[in-house]
């Protein structure tokens, strides 16, 4: 995050300290058990430097996510904590010309080509939450119609019969992002070329026995030669008597 791009940083980053379990020592801070100067004496093995290892590896995931001006903006900051609302004081300003940006991103957006759409629609999603994060959410009906709109090129039935099976307030983006995935995979499969059998021809027969013709085999022409009848032998050329 250089500055300019809060909200586009601000949503994976919280996703990514919520999966590594640091989100919330970074909203609330170090709890006051960590700064406790007395014995633990009802569990002796919890310890402080847990809570603090936690504040470090937090403070270490932010700055890995940041421009070197604004690391060295907040390095006399202690803790996670007074990190995150700094930036977000600073820096969570909605800016007109970005969420005009996603919003002509949104307007354009097509499904195209004939790859699975699940990636496409995820992009569309993303633009979605990025709109959210800057105060400038679109809603659920919005949502599903321009995914609808996205398809309509491509599964212009499906989207026919979604349109007359569900209500205005029925319509749903995430239920229509799994019909057009499944329609996918459907003539994916259909659409997948029938295996190759292994034939013989009969030039590569022929190759194989001398003997071979075509309409008859090797044992067929070995049992012509066996009924055929032998050559008369010559006669004898001295006088019967």
């Amino acid at each position: 995050m250089d500055g300019t791009n809060y909200t586009l940083w601000e949503y994976p980053m919280r996703a990514y300290l919520e999966f590594k379990g640091y989100w919330l020592i970074t909203i609330e801070g170090l709890p006051d058990l960590a700064n406790r100067t007395t014995p633990f004496a009802y569990n002796p093995r919890v310890s402080r430097n847990k809570y603090y290892n936690l504040d470090d590896g937090a403070k270490g995931s932010i700055k890995q996510r940041l421009s070197n001006a604004i690391i060295e903006e907040i390095k006399d900051l202690s803790s996670t904590k007074e990190i995150w609302k700094h930036l977000e004081d600073k820096y969570n300003k909605a800016r007109s010309a970005q969420v005009f940006g996603d919003i002509q991103k949104v307007y354009a957006f097509q499904i195209k080509g004939n790859q699975n759409p699940e990636a496409e629609i995820a992009k569309l999603a993303l633009l979605f939450t990025c709109l959210k994060a800057q105060e400038a959410e679109l809603s659920k009906f919005y949502q599903a119609m321009t995914l609808l709109n996205a398809g309509s090129m491509k599964w212009p039935h499906l989207v026919s019969i979604y349109l007359s099976q569900n209500e205005m307030k029925e319509l749903d983006f995430d239920k229509i992002k799994v019909m057009f995935v499944a329609d996918w995979h459907r003539t994916t499969t259909l659409g997948q070329p029938t295996p190759k059998i292994n034939k013989i021809s009969g030039v590569q027969q022929k190759k194989k026995d001398p003997n071979w013709k075509k309409g008859k085999g090797k044992d067929n022409a070995k049992s012509n030669s066996t009924t055929s009848p032998s050559p008369d032998p010559k006669p004898s050329s001295g006088r019967k008597f």
